[in-house]
């Protein structure tokens, strides 16, 4: 028989070629292919080139989202400061109404400004039958009342000279839970215990006064959603004479025009930047 080259084969050729034949059908029937090691290679390679033009193509996105929202952030927060004013007092208030402490640093955080252990309105005085709060309003003589947080204890000293101590721990241990309502709204505060109530009720005159601890860890229904309306809030103007420490305040700023603080959007500190949340409507 000839090849296909036209020469002789012999039977063992034959043979041999058709074996081959036959195992390469085999192979193509069953689709059990053996990739040689340049097709593995190539595979490889235009695994690794969508890699990265899927890399690239990535962050290109990237680099445009974050310049975008970068330059919206831009418009809508300038970094241009302007001097409105310098600090004069720096005052943190541990019981709600009660008289002011002059301070030199304030610490904010969730809930609000602290000096070391005086949490700024940390304890309020109630009343112990509807949980009334009492405040200045209602009960003038608080403004007259000291109060000091200093290793974990709470000092009250009424000008008269009497004062009572209030381990904070024991009253957390003892857990009496009262409820008291703000302005309308619920919360919850741990009471103090009746020392410190006796104190607070023979000086205010008024029966069961109790004074309750607040701990972020309690029921608080004082929720404060802002309103897009608060910016446009009238400020009432006044013709008699006030006095800054009337308002309570935690920062005074002097140097500034009259009520051009309904205006700030924010304030800078040093490096203490604070988002102002509502204009003041007193």
């Amino acid at each position: 028989m000839a090849n296909r080259c036209g020469g002789e084969a012999s039977g063992e050729q034959r043979v041999g070629s058709k074996k081959s034949e036959t195992q390469e059908r085999i192979k193509c029937e069953g689709d059990e292919w053996e990739e040689s090691d340049e097709e593995k290679n190539y595979r490889m390679l235009l695994e690794d080139r969508k890699t990265l033009i899927a890399c690239i193509a990535g962050s290109i996105v990237s680099y445009n989202a974050i310049r975008l929202l970068r330059a919206y952030y831009a418009a809508a927060h300038c970094d241009e400061w302007i001097p409105v004013g310098t600090i004069k007092h720096l005052w943190v208030h541990p019981i709600k109404s009660c008289k002011r402490k002059e301070v030199f640093s304030l610490f904010c955080d969730e809930l609000g400004p602290r000096h070391g252990e005086n949490r700024d309105r940390e304890f309020i005085a109630i009343d112990g039958e509807t949980g009334a709060m009492y405040s200045a309003r209602n009960a003038p003589r608080l403004q007259l009342i000291e109060a000091d947080v200093a290793d974990g204890v709470l000092t009250v000293s009424t000008p008269d000279g009497v004062s009572a101590r209030v381990v904070l721990s024991d009253v957390a241990d003892r857990a009496v839970v009262r409820r008291a309502t703000i302005f309308g709204d619920h919360c919850d505060g741990l009471d103090c215990g009746d020392d410190v109530a006796r104190v607070f009720s023979e000086f205010l005159e008024i029966s069961d006064v109790r004074l309750i601890y607040y701990r972020d860890d309690l029921f608080n229904g004082r929720p404060c959603v802002t309103e897009p309306g608060w910016w446009k809030n009238p400020v009432p103007k006044r013709s008699d004479t006030v006095e800054s420490k009337w308002f309570r305040a935690n920062i005074v700023v002097e140097h500034s025009l009259a009520w051009d603080e309904d205006r700030w959007a924010e304030m800078k500190m040093g490096d203490v930047v604070l988002q102002c949340y509502k204009p003041c409507t007193r």
